[in-house]
């Protein structure tokens, strides 16, 4: 599968990572330093890895959501691509997080409101 950048805000890949041409790509979308992608794609990815926990049943699978917070980084939706069950139990995690750190710059965090998420087990 090619890791590409979902909708120019955040590749979120729970057993993959970004690929260091990925993450350039992104660093002219923030205000502040280009870490800001690298340090917010990698808790959530980090926060979705832990609440979802053994994924191996879903090898092979993957699942796109829309995630969109509030201001203060509280889930308000969550959209799912399709109903399958690797996106049933993304969707379940993400809601049980239920909470996701925003960076202190306004500007920043709204770009992280609404995020794509990709869960792809290779």
């Amino acid at each position: 599968m090619n890791q590409s950048l979902i909708a120019g805000v955040i590749l979120a890949v729970v057993t993959c990572r970004a690929s260091s041409q990925e993450i350039s790509d992104l660093e002219g979308f923030f205000v502040n330093e280009p870490t800001v992608i690298t340090q917010y794609s990698g808790v959530y990815m980090r926060l979705l890895r832990e609440e979802m926990g053994d994924l191996s049943a879903y090898r092979g699978s993957e699942c796109s959501l829309n995630m969109h917070l509030s201001d203060k980084g509280l889930v308000e939706r969550v959209e799912m691509q399709s109903q399958s069950k690797l996106c049933r139990v993304a969707f379940n995690a993400i809601w049980e997080i239920a909470f996701f750190p925003l960076p202190a710059d306004k500007q920043d965090a709204e770009k992280l409101r609404d995020v794509k998420l990709l869960v792809s087990l290779q």
